[in-house]
């Protein structure tokens, strides 16, 4: 399909980095990244490689926030389309669509400071456009990148309109709100769907969830840690109704593994190729430090920790990741409320361990 380069919903600010990210994975040279001559706002790219004509290729910045990209009028309009389809393609597919979402049980005292917070951010302007009996609506605007939504709060059902295009202003107002919601909630601004387009899942909104799940521990978990409950995230609530959710606690438990390992290792204790068993022992239908390792830790609290954490580990991971003799009699995860409450459970399990 013919690609139309108008009206797209392209992150200003990101397109000077994506420029130059795309002239040095490809060895070429960038001659200039100026402003649209005259009178259009806008930027101009002029870049190209030794041999060949120069590629000129213009950004033109439309109002609302919108861009259109126009590689035609350089002397090597093939160059020229190579930065609009990477422009093009930086763009999530539903980030194409117009946002139009309602969130459930807000009053004005919780939304203020939502407001007030997104209001410090240095380009955006937010004006109370319209107030009656029934509702309050507010534009949230941004100067510099020309976008804007419209936020509307409906007093007597004390439900929560958003409107626009998902821009700068969009992502501002949705990172700060997203402190504030459950599960439900936090899923409807992770996940846009509309007549079975595609998903999106802002990764920024899935870390601030996990960020108050985790609490101080977040800044101390490794970065590999943090990917691969990131990732978990957002692919749990971008999941479709699935038969079984297993495999989407699989992330947690690897977490939970390398915290163990390390935290293990801080205490003189690696665990390599033939697993946990060396340092435990089985005592009463659950898993214990045996004398050797547990004289290792400074004290109870820490051993409580690491072993409360290999035994939620040890069983799930056995449990979920095993067939019994009788397969069909083997355990599953048959839906996303029973998958959250696993997952919520290894968080807490992580956060532990990373209080250590």
């Amino acid at each position: 399909m013919e690609r139309n380069y108008k009206n797209l919903n392209l992150d200003r600010a990101a397109i000077e980095e994506l420029t130059q990210k795309m002239i040095a994975e490809r060895g070429y040279t960038l001659e200039s990244f100026d402003d649209v001559p005259g009178t259009q706002a806008g930027k101009r790219v002029v870049f190209g490689h030794a041999g060949k004509n120069f590629a000129t290729v213009d950004i033109l910045f439309i109002k609302g926030g919108a861009s259109t990209i126009k590689y035609l009028t350089g002397a090597n309009r093939e160059l020229g389309k190579e930065l609009a389809d990477y422009l093009y393609e930086s763009i999530n597919p539903a980030e194409f669509e117009q946002v139009n979402l309602v969130l459930k049980g807000f009053i004005e005292t919780t939304l203020i400071p939502v407001l007030e917070v997104t209001g410090e951010e240095a380009h955006i302007e937010i004006n109370e456009h319209s107030r009656d009996k029934l509702k309050t609506v507010w534009k949230i605007l941004s100067k510099e990148y020309q976008d804007e939504i419209t936020v509307t709060l409906h007093s007597s059902t004390r439900t929560l309109h958003i409107q626009g295009r998902p821009l700068s202003c969009y992502r501002a107002f949705i990172f700060n709100i997203s402190e504030l919601l459950d599960l439900a909630g936090l899923e409807k601004v992770l996940i846009r769907q509309e007549d079975g387009k595609a998903d999106i899942v802002q990764q920024e909104v899935a870390r601030t969830h996990l960020k108050a799940v985790l609490g101080d521990a977040y800044e101390k978990i490794h970065q590999s840690v943090e990917k691969l409950l990131t990732s978990g995230l957002c692919v749990k609530l971008a999941a479709p109704e699935l038969p079984d959710y297993c495999l989407l606690l699989y992330p947690e438990l690897r977490s939970i593994e390398g915290a163990l390992k390390d935290k293990m290792k801080d205490f003189g204790m690696t665990v390599g190729k033939d697993g946990f068993g060396e340092f435990f022992e089985h005592n009463n239908g659950k898993w214990e430090l045996n004398t050797a390792s547990a004289a290792k830790f400074p004290n109870i609290a820490t051993t409580n920790v690491i072993e409360s954490a290999y035994n939620f580990y040890n069983r799930e991971r056995h449990g979920l990741f095993h067939m019994e003799p009788i397969v069909d009699a083997s355990r599953m995860i048959s839906d996303m409320k029973h998958l959250m409450t696993k997952s919520t459970q290894a968080w807490q399990q992580i956060k532990s361990l990373y209080s250590i």
